[in-house]
């Protein structure tokens, strides 16, 4: 009996361990979509920011409105130095 005790105990610790190494898993997959998002971003952003710099200024700063609308975090609006929006 002893023996059956100890084989159960063994596959539980491995059951364990295995459990832990998906978590650890599936915790990088998150950072790593997570880092491609923010990439993602950050590459539409520039692009952006350049295509809008070659037109007009009338319609550089009717995009640039229209986009900062979409800013509604305080935190964020205070950091690109737009006003608050209006609540």
């Amino acid at each position: 009996m002893a023996k059956h005790s100890e084989t159960s105990s063994r596959r539980k610790r491995k059951i364990k361990q295995l459990e832990a190494q998906i978590s650890d898993l599936e915790q990088s997959v998150k950072q790593a979509r997570r880092r491609a998002e923010t990439r993602r971003k950050i590459l539409y952003g520039a692009a952006f920011l350049k295509q809008i710099s070659m037109v007009k200024e009338e319609t550089r700063n009717n995009a640039m409105r229209a986009v900062e609308r979409h800013i509604t975090s305080d935190r964020d609006r205070e950091f690109l130095g737009l006003p608050p929006l209006d609540q």
